[in-house]
């Protein structure tokens, strides 16, 4: 697996007081965070044609977003490591790499990389990137010492040893919180579109219309063009607090409603067929779980582990089985 992935792996599971439960599948997942980190490196440097180096001023509100996100980063590794939980650091530089840095600054960085947005822009897109790259191959260095160097010499500029470099600092001028405010609510109003067209298995191929109530809109009208690349939405019709609308695939995102037109786009015969297959799977495993919850042998017997995670389980399903019913009670009308 390589000595970074397994270097990573006992960092993040050491918590203290914890005996560690080695598998070649926990070593797995953190060589595709290895991985991830590598291909983000290897992107960026893919997209730096023309840069230069220079101040560092965020544009656009993902930029600020971004920007603050690091040094809450920053300060969260920091503290975890003078308190001696390196695996909390771990989790930390995780966290930010994989779920923001990659999963949503580069994709929404892709258009203006592109130069759709002009030169200006680009070059913004471009500094923001290589900041942030720097400061998470600094954190992740005590680490994963020899991938971060690696990419630390690939990166513009001349370079001493990345060990040689001050180690990063929480810069409270560069926190944000409109910034982070506003971005959690665009994120979860993508996320919702992804989570409504997955519910009622609209393909994913399949571009969709998007009605919007309440909420931000005014942002949500600034930022159409990453709501429209990142959730596959051809239009968004902005509706007013009093409209009402049925017949509609719906979902609720912070104080929005997401409704999503289905006619066209689905053979309802087809769907309601699909669902109550599912939803008779579902049914079965909830009563199989809930048996098991009511024998006594069990309770006393197994790992207390054991019984949580059932439980847990048990309440994934009744959510799961209350969603479908929704859906089904749409294609119904």
């Amino acid at each position: 697996f390589g000595t970074d992935a397994f270097r990573f792996t006992l960092t993040a599971l050491a918590a203290q007081g914890r005996h560690i439960r080695m598998s070649e599948d926990r070593i797995e997942g953190y060589r595709n965070f290895i991985n991830k980190l590598w291909n983000s490196a290897r992107f960026l440097l893919m997209n730096l044609d023309g840069y230069s180096s220079g101040d560092l001023t965020p544009t656009g509100v993902e930029d600020r977003w971004i920007l603050s996100r690091l040094q809450r980063t920053i300060g969260i590794v920091r503290e975890s490591l003078d308190e001696y939980r390196f695996n909390d650091a771990a989790g930390a530089v995780y966290q930010f790499l994989w779920h923001e840095f990659c999963d949503w600054y580069i994709e929404i960085s892709k258009p203006a990389l592109s130069g759709k947005f002009g030169e200006e822009e680009r070059a913004v897109k471009q500094r923001v990137l290589v900041h942030v790259m720097e400061q998470i191959l600094k954190l992740a260095h005590p680490v994963i010492p020899f991938v971060t160097e690696e990419i630390w010499h690939s990166l513009p500029g001349e370079r001493d040893s990345i060990v040689l470099t001050p180690f990063p600092e929480e810069d409270p001028a560069r926190l944000d919180e409109e910034a982070e405010e506003k971005m959690r609510f665009l994120i979860a109003l993508i996320r919702g579109i992804r989570h409504l067209r997955q519910e009622v298995n609209i393909p994913p191929g399949a571009f969709v219309q998007v009605r919007l109530r309440g909420g931000d809109q005014d942002f949500v009208r600034e930022k159409e063009e990453y709501v429209k690349r990142l959730a596959r939405v051809e239009s968004i019709d902005y509706l007013s607090p009093e409209q009402v609308v049925k017949g509609e695939a719906t979902s609720v995102v912070e104080n929005a409603d997401i409704f999503i037109p289905v006619k066209g786009l689905l053979d309802f015969d087809a769907e309601r067929k699909r669902i109550r297959k599912e939803m008779e799977k579902v049914e079965k495993e909830i009563e199989g779980l809930a048996r098991r919850l009511e024998n006594e042998n069990f309770l006393t017997r197994a790992p207390a582990e054991l019984v949580e995670k059932t439980k847990e389980r048990k309440g994934e399903l009744e959510e799961k089985l209350a969603r479908l019913r929704t859906v089904l009670e749409l294609f119904e009308e």
